[in-house]
């Protein structure tokens, strides 16, 4: 082992603490309050781990870093085939937010940018995501795999492991985290477990930048237990029960409440700039509904940026309430709604606001303004069989 304070130095992106008493020498550490390597706490009970700097593309092949646990002078030796190597596809803005928090914990994060844009591969150097030359190669080491993938690719990546899960360790656990509605997380678990290897059913609610401190994971399946030991010290966690598909369902009722909430906003604000009343609207929403408003301010300016993906996602809530609800009404509107956010063009490197979102959407050919004749009809094919015949009273 060599000291924590040159290991650190070595990697970009890493800062060593200023303090020389605070290094790692055979096998001990001074007994300082705070680890070199990620600033946990010594109250935190870590191993003793030895990063491997060739997969941070250094020369100075394997180097060592102690972490302190609660007892600073004693220490539990362990290298990384201790802690499960994972897999995500793709590092995305979630994914590259999950592999930060399970690097801290000392795990190896793997992925591939084959066939991916340049934006994984820059997102991967930048949160330490160990790239590897295929797919295949990344399911061969992968002890526990994340998809993130769009809802409508989550089926292909599963079938995609799927073929090569025999290469899998035999203790692999494949974790779906898309937003997909729970007959879809079902069919992907069969998938995965006719192939030999476990399936986790997860679904992320929150923003990516928030994930440590705004977001709840939930998970369902077998090996659901195993997953939230991953991630409970760093993110907010509930496990709820053993049958794939129950947080799918979950993640669909979180969402379905959050984007309605979004897209009756959006047409009220419309219409608000149309009547010359958005300043004084924003204003009321904010003293009379301020629970409202703090989901509003929450998710709609990340419209612009992401206006494409929340209308696959509001696809995918639609599909899932009409398999147990006939007919869907409320969710169909909300689907078309953010159909037409999604086919709005949103300048880049604009720092969005709800009035600004609101502004550009009102001069771009605002939602609610116009609807098809095949939208108005299946409005109407919905709204009909819900008509109740009154008698009327003498």
């Amino acid at each position: 082992y060599r000291s924590c304070r040159y290991v650190l130095d070595d990697i970009p992106g890493l800062v060593a603490s200023p303090h020389p008493a605070n290094v790692a020498r055979k096998g001990r550490i001074r007994n300082d309050p705070f680890c070199l390597a990620c600033g946990y706490h010594r109250d935190h009970q870590l191993f003793s781990i030895a990063f491997n700097l060739d997969d941070l593309g250094l020369a100075n092949g394997l180097a060592g870093c102690l972490l302190p646990v609660r007892t600073s002078a004693r220490f539990v030796s362990a290298d990384l085939a201790m802690l499960p190597t994972i897999a995500i596809f793709y590092p995305g803005d979630m994914g590259s937010a999950l592999a930060t928090v399970l690097r801290a914990a000392g795990h190896r994060v793997i992925s591939t940018s084959a066939m991916r844009s340049a934006r994984t591969a820059d997102l991967c150097q930048k949160t330490g995501v160990v790239l590897r030359n295929s797919f295949t190669e990344v399911v061969r080491e992968a002890s526990i795999v994340l998809s993130l993938v769009p809802g409508d690719a989550a089926e292909q990546l599963a079938v995609a492991y799927a073929k090569v899960a025999g290469t899998a360790p035999a203790e692999a656990i494949y974790v779906d985290l898309n937003s997909i509605g729970p007959h879809l997380a079902v069919r992907i678990g069969q998938i995965v477990e006719s192939a030999g290897r476990s399936f986790v059913d997860g679904a992320i609610n929150g923003l990516a930048r928030n994930l440590t401190d705004g977001c709840t994971l939930f998970l369902s399946g077998a090996q659901q237990t195993k997953i939230a030991g991953l991630f409970k010290r760093h993110i907010r966690t509930r496990c709820l029960g053993e049958q794939a598909g129950r947080a799918s369902a979950m993640k669909m009722l979180l969402s379905g409440c959050s984007k309605g909430l979004c897209a009756l906003f959006t047409e009220a604000a419309l219409l608000a700039e149309q009547q010359g009343l958005l300043p004084e609207m924003m204003s009321a929403y904010r003293e009379i509904y301020p629970g409202v408003m703090s989901v509003v301010d929450r998710m709609l300016p990340t419209y612009a940026q992401h206006a494409v993906r929340r209308a696959n996602e509001t696809a995918e809530l639609e599909r899932t309430v009409k398999a147990g609800i006939d007919p869907c009404i409320v969710f169909s509107a909300v689907r078309a709604l953010h159909d037409r956010l999604a086919a709005i063009d949103y300048p880049d490197n604009q720092q969005w606001t709800v009035e600004s979102l609101i502004h550009h959407l009102a001069d771009h050919a605002a939602p609610g303004n116009g609807r098809s004749d095949t939208e108005l009809d299946e409005v109407h094919e919905a709204i009909v069989p819900l008509k109740v015949t009154c008698e009327r009273v003498p």
